[in-house]
């Protein structure tokens, strides 16, 4: 609201932990309970809780509504696809450079300031670069594959 600060991120972080006590610490409080259950959808004059009004970036507020084993899906999922684009970076580099640059992009908006409906667009656009890369690297698996066939035959009809 006034500008972000560490002091402010502290802040929200302990409002949110407060909100997780009390039995709601693993699996968090609910789908969109910081915008109508706290009623942010009002605007800052009506919200129950005036400290998490310009909530700042996605972890605060998927931790509020999706608790510690949300949150830790949320990461593992991110994981598993860095990991996935770094696996298959020889058989298409551009693609998975492009791919990671977009991820990387995203997440660093997403923690930064938050979504802002920006998560849809840039799922598209991934799943986009992820086919392209499985049809590649489904072609390098098989250039390989006949390589080694190739380099097997040779050797036997040496030895026959």
């Amino acid at each position: 609201v006034g500008g972000s600060s560490l002091g402010i991120r502290l802040i929200q972080f302990d409002r949110v932990l407060s909100y997780l006590r009390g039995g709601h610490f693993l699996t968090g409080r609910g789908y969109d309970y910081f915008w109508i259950d706290l009623q942010y959808y009002k605007g800052q004059e009506y919200s129950l809780d005036p400290q998490l009004y310009g909530l700042e970036g996605v972890h605060l507020k998927y931790l509020l509504e999706r608790g510690f084993i949300g949150y830790g899906l949320y990461l593992l999922f991110y994981i598993l696809l860095i990991s996935y684009l770094y696996r298959h970076r020889k058989s298409n580099k551009e693609e998975a450079a492009a791919a990671l640059a977009l991820l990387v992009v995203y997440l660093t908006f997403a923690h930064m300031t938050g979504e802002l409906k920006s998560l849809p667009p840039t799922l598209l656009i991934l799943g986009m670069f992820l086919r392209m890369i499985q049809n590649e690297s489904w072609k390098y698996v098989q250039s390989q594959q006949k390589k080694f066939d190739e380099k097997y035959r040779n050797r036997y009809r040496q030895l026959s």
